[in-house]
């Protein structure tokens, strides 16, 4: 599949079907930006959190980190890093063609000359006017300072909550097996072994449930912040996570949990941010799934009753 960090976001969210010559030049950027910043994009303290930060975090700009680096540079190493495949190069052929201009002083199919470059050529004309923007330049200066500070705060906040996102999702994967060994455990004779199956169930399920609300509610978060609002990729990974809970909640034989979910979706439906809304297929794929869920709580109920009547 791959390795965690260097793992393009179709990738990290499973999804191998879409895995072909982009995801490679996915970790032909990631390469690229350690070599401009001794840093690695979406590096975590394990690798759920990579996988995490990989869908749903931008990296920074590689000049934030080293103000060296070429704004043209910095272009092709962002264009490599595109969340959606279908916006970063198409071949390593064409990065390969790009990073070869930008070497021989060419200008790069992502980035013209840079800023820099153009407003010294017009100080250079206009030495009066230059001045004048320099003043300018400075007030606008230290409001780029506040707002860096936003960002940086965002960012931090940003990282915490994969982590703990990455946390909730192992002690989840661990809470499945539990399931799965209870449900396998042969049953001891008479009600009070039956009684403390369920109860040990029951207790797992209400944990699997709070720990998936409150990793949905975190990653929410980190969409709404706004160093990654803009990324179309993030929020459809968010809606993405909260339909494949239920599913995978239907799939463990946990009807209760998935009911617990659904009923989260649609209040979120309904009161969540329009960005976070589902689309009018998904929201179809999720009354399917109360269906699903609903008809497996009365199966369930009608056991149980046919059980204690026996």
């Amino acid at each position: 599949m791959g390795s965690p960090g260097y793992m393009a976001p179709e990738q990290a969210r499973g999804d191998s079907a879409k895995a072909g010559p982009q995801a490679d030049v996915f970790a032909l950027g990631v390469i690229l930006y350690r070599i401009l910043t001794t840093v690695q994009p979406f590096e975590g303290k394990s690798p759920r959190e990579s996988l995490l930060r990989a869908i749903y975090r931008e990296p920074q700009d590689p000049r934030r980190l080293n103000p060296w680096v070429s704004p043209r540079l910095a272009a092709i190493a962002r264009k490599a890093l595109e969340k959606s495949e279908g916006q970063r190069y198409a071949s390593a052929r064409e990065l390969a063609d790009d990073l070869q201009a930008y070497r021989e002083g060419r200008n790069v199919s992502v980035a013209r000359l840079s800023l820099r470059e153009r407003v010294q050529g017009w100080a250079r004309r206009q030495p009066g006017r230059s001045l004048l923007a320099a003043a300018i330049g400075t007030a606008l200066l230290l409001a780029t300072l506040t707002i860096g500070g936003q960002f940086w705060l965002d960012e931090r906040l940003a990282d915490k909550a994969f982590e703990r996102v990455a946390q909730l999702d192992a002690e989840n994967d661990a809470i499945g097996e539990q399931l799965r060994a209870i449900a396998g455990q042969q049953l001891e004779p008479g009600a009070e072994g039956l009684a403390r199956r369920q109860h040990e169930a029951l207790e797992l399920r209400i944990r699997h449930f709070l720990n998936e609300h409150e990793a949905l509610s975190l990653l929410e978060e980190v969409v709404r912040m706004r160093f990654i609002r803009a990324s179309s990729e993030a929020v459809a990974a968010v809606k993405g996570r909260l339909l494949s809970g239920i599913r995978l909640s239907l799939e463990m034989g946990e009807p209760a949990v998935a009911k617990a979910l659904i009923h989260e979706a649609w209040k979120r439906q309904k009161s969540g941010p329009q960005q976070l809304r589902l689309s009018p297929s998904e929201s179809k794929r999720l009354d399917a799934m109360e269906q699903a869920a609903d008809s497996a709580i009365r199966m369930e109920i009608e056991k149980n009753f046919m059980e204690g009547e026996s």
